[in-house]
């Protein structure tokens, strides 16, 4: 069961990515997910974006939803890519791809990892607009639900860097494993 999973700073080349041949043969289903930084939110031009991460705990977290994804379908190859750093509009913020014998598995296996990567993996992302101005993008991790997160004025609600979190949590005297 080959798998690999990585967080990069360099950008993800689509063409590159692409491992379908390392399974010719026994492939029955490839199922490759691109998310692509979009230039508009909030109707807004959007210049770029900066992912932060925690990136220890998050390689760990991407190898387990690897893992669980393995035993839950029968799948020939996961890869997982997410980007760190800057990334401009139109580039690909992460990819995956899912091999199996069948399709139905892959897409479902890649639906899975994408959610929960977006839900349980601290990787946070802060958009930058035309204007110069900034921030936290959407966010829909389960901090959001144990209510540290803001509303926004559209109504949506976005995270809050992790320094706010984390002083938050001092203030309050919780300890969150620091």
């Amino acid at each position: 069961m080959p798998t690999s999973n990585c967080l990069t700073y360099e950008t993800i080349d689509a063409r590159t990515f692409i491992t379908t041949g390392e399974a010719a043969g026994t492939a029955g289903g490839t199922v490759l997910f691109f998310g692509i930084v979009r230039n508009q939110a909030l109707q807004r031009q959007v210049t770029h974006l900066v992912y932060e991460a925690y990136e220890p705990l998050a390689e760990r977290m991407i190898d387990e939803l690897i893992s669980k994804a393995m035993r839950i379908w029968p799948l020939l190859r996961i890869q997982v890519l997410h980007r760190l750093g800057r990334v401009e509009a139109g580039e690909i913020a992460v990819a995956i791809e899912v091999i199996s014998k069948h399709r139905d598995e892959a897409y479902k296996a890649s639906r899975f990892l994408i959610d929960q990567i977006k839900t349980d993996v601290p990787v946070w992302k802060k958009e930058y607009f035309e204007d110069g101005s900034y921030r936290w993008g959407q966010c829909e991790h389960k901090t959001v639900a144990a209510g540290r997160d803001r509303p926004l004025l559209d109504g949506t609600r976005h995270c809050e860097s992790t320094e706010a979190v984390m002083a938050d949590e001092a203030i309050s005297g919780h300890d969150i494993g620091t």
